[in-house]
């Protein structure tokens, strides 16, 4: 949706930016390979508390105390920012948040818009 540059000028995405932390910093080669109850809450954490995802932090509520170098407690919530181009009115507004709402959809993600 983002490299049609027609609604979102821009995504920033913690899950995007971890997938490169896991790439550059751990012994994972595919996030497919931390995607599972033990190694994916340690690896968040000490995203969270690297330089590379602190500015993420604020992006989450835990079910707990997020604490350095300790697994994550679970996700209750998540954000990721996004910046459309700019539109002229809810004739634009509409059609570019239903795209968006559509594709999340389509993703099957638990996520919401």
């Amino acid at each position: 949706l983002k490299d049609d540059r027609r609604y979102l000028r821009d995504v920033d995405s913690w899950w995007s930016k971890m997938k490169d932390y896991s790439n550059t910093k751990t012994n994972f080669s595919s996030w497919h390979q931390f995607a599972n109850e033990k190694d994916f809450p340690l690896l968040l954490s000490d995203f969270l508390f690297s330089s590379h995802g602190s500015q993420y932090k604020a992006n989450f509520k835990f079910e707990g105390k997020l604490t350095c170098n300790q697994a994550a407690p679970r996700i209750k919530a998540s954000k990721f920012k996004l910046g459309y181009f700019k539109l002229q009115g809810p004739e634009e507004h509409i059609p570019a948040r239903s795209t968006v709402t559509q594709v999340i959809s389509s993703a099957a993600s638990p996520y919401k818009f």
